[in-house]
């Protein structure tokens, strides 16, 4: 599961900086969630113990998502963070549209877009109170 993840965000991002690799890397972490529930499932819990190539994909998908945040200038201790802000965004958005949370009829895909923006503007403070 967790390599098909790594696979995904690492073509949405490839050629992508800022905004536009955070958008790309988002849609693509929701629509892995949304073609693959078994899959993605399987990538919630920490790439830390198991086998050596279960831990490389985890890291692969760890430096992807590190390489979208350096575009925000952040680094070391702030991006760990940061990326578990990012994660649990696009996490909670993954799992509400996999419940069928969003079940009102409001555009979800306006939502997705707002969820970025808000997110977006959450790295940009971030890495400005940094600098």
């Amino acid at each position: 599961g967790i390599e098909r993840l790594g696979d995904a965000l690492q073509r949405a991002s490839s050629g992508r900086s800022g905004r536009d690799a955070l958008r790309a890397v988002a849609r693509a972490y929701v629509d892995f969630g949304r073609h693959h529930p078994g899959l993605y499932a399987l990538t919630l819990a920490g790439a830390d113990g198991g086998d050596e190539r279960v831990r490389a994909a985890g890291a692969r998908v760890l430096d992807t998502v590190l390489a979208v945040l350096r575009g925000y200038g952040l680094q070391d201790e702030a991006a760990l963070h940061a990326t578990r802000f990012v994660r649990s965004a696009f996490h909670g958005f993954a799992a509400l549209d996999r419940a069928g949370g969003f079940a009102m009829s409001l555009d979800q895909d306006a939502s997705f877009d707002h969820l970025v923006d808000a997110v977006d503007a959450g790295l940009e403070r971030l890495a400005n109170a940094r600098a």
